[in-house]
């Protein structure tokens, strides 16, 4: 089926009428819908990940990790298939495929990101591609709710463990984040300024 301005669709069926139907279907939605202004072509996923890592993640705080991920996911084989040809199936073999390497909130995380990139790459770059392959897909439960504190020995012995590091910060550091509650950017990050020792304040 081919329709001006997208790409030429291809599938088969095993009655007329269920081709009929879904020609019917696929013409209602991609004309009710705006012209892409990309035409994908012969593009890869590869491609379209390098160019959001670019784009998009680049410019985001904490950049590295997805920046990373991003990367990572483009070696794999999954990213040389043509963006035309990718179906939620190719995604459902990836999520199994890295539940057994990987915890479930990894996981999760990761097709959240698959996610992302396709509907910027649709609804703000106009690539032509009828719908995001991710969008429906069945995701892992994410990471559980950490709610268990220090009990008073094991803080003395972390303590005592970290006094003996050559980063004689260690400690301090451990404490301040068992105080604070503060993730280890944020304690990282402080500066003077952000610091009013006489009223017991530091400003994030």
């Amino acid at each position: 089926m081919r329709i001006a301005g997208w790409r030429s669709f291809i599938k088969s069926f095993k009655t007329k009428s269920g081709a009929v139907c879904w020609v019917q279907q696929t013409e209602h939605q991609l004309k009710n819908t705006s012209l892409p202004l990309v035409d994908v072509g012969d593009a890869t996923l590869r491609e379209l990940l390098q160019t959001y890592a670019k784009e998009v993640s680049s410019h985001l705080k904490g950049s590295e990790i997805e920046t990373y991920k991003l990367n990572l996911y483009s070696k794999h084989p999954i990213a040389e298939n043509k963006l035309v040809n990718l179906t939620q199936r190719h995604f459902e073999h990836l999520r199994d495929e890295r539940l057994k390497q990987v915890k479930s909130g990894t996981v999760h995380a990761d097709m959240m990101m698959f996610r992302r990139v396709f509907k910027t790459a649709i609804h703000k770059w106009g690539y032509g591609l009828p719908k995001n392959p991710v969008e429906h897909l069945q995701l892992p439960s994410p990471h559980k709710s950490r709610k268990r504190r220090l009990m008073p020995s094991e803080k003395e012995r972390l303590l005592t463990t970290a006094s003996s590091q050559r980063n004689i910060y260690i400690a301090s550091i451990i404490e301040f984040a068992i105080e604070t509650g503060m993730r280890r950017s944020e304690i990282l990050k402080l500066r003077w300024c952000d610091v009013d020792l006489e009223n017991g304040f530091a400003s994030l």
